[in-house]
C-alpha cells in the first residue's frame, strides 16, 4: 500500500509540474501567434508576399470564398501575387479568439479595412472573418497550416 501511495504521490507530482509549464508555454505561444497574425497583415498591406509566405507551413492549406484550395505554400504565394498585383490593400485585423491545443493553435480573425483597385475606381470596404489552424513546427516556431475565410454577413447582404 505504501508503494501505491508512493507512486500515486510521484504521478500526481509529475502531472502538476507538467501542467505549470505548459501553462508557461502556452503564454509564450500565445505571444507568438498574435505576433504572427500582426505580422501576416503588415506583410499583405505592404505587398511583401516573400514576408507572408514565410509565416506558413511548406503543405499549408488555403480556402479563399469562390475558388478551389490552394494547396502548398507555392501555389499560395502564386494566387496572392495574382491579388496584389490588381490590388491595394489597407486591412486591419483583430484576433477574436485564440485558443492552444497542443502542437495546434485554432484563431479566429476578423479583417477590416479597404481594398483598392489598381485600376482605379473606389475603394471597397472589406469586412471578413478568417479561421487559421496554426502549427507549432519541430523548432518550436509557429506556421499558419490552415485558413478559411468568409465574407461578413453585412457586407454580403450589401450586394458588393
Amino acid at each position: 500500500m505504501k508503494n501505491l501511495n508512493r507512486t500515486m504521490i510521484a504521478i500526481v507530482s509529475i502531472l502538476t509540474a507538467t501542467a505549470c509549464s505548459s501553462r508557461l508555454d502556452t503564454t509564450e505561444d500565445k505571444a507568438a501567434l498574435d505576433r504572427i497574425t500582426k505580422t501576416t497583415i503588415q506583410a499583405f498591406n505592404q505587398g511583401n508576399i516573400e514576408e507572408y509566405v514565410a509565416l506558413i507551413a511548406d503543405d499549408a492549406v488555403y480556402m479563399p470564398p469562390n475558388t478551389g484550395a490552394l494547396v502548398g505554400k507555392d501555389v499560395i504565394r502564386d494566387w496572392y501575387n495574382g491579388v496584389q498585383s490588381h490590388n491595394q490593400f489597407d486591412i486591419d485585423i483583430i484576433t477574436e479568439n485564440t485558443e492552444l491545443h497542443g502542437e495546434l493553435a485554432f484563431q479566429r480573425v476578423v479583417w477590416k479595412g479597404t481594398i483598392t483597385s489598381k485600376q482605379g475606381g473606389e475603394p471597397f470596404h472589406h469586412n471578413a472573418m478568417c479561421l487559421n489552424v496554426l502549427s507549432k513546427q519541430a523548432d518550436g516556431t509557429w506556421k499558419i497550416w490552415k485558413s478559411i475565410w468568409n465574407r461578413n454577413r453585412e457586407e454580403a447582404d450589401s450586394g458588393d
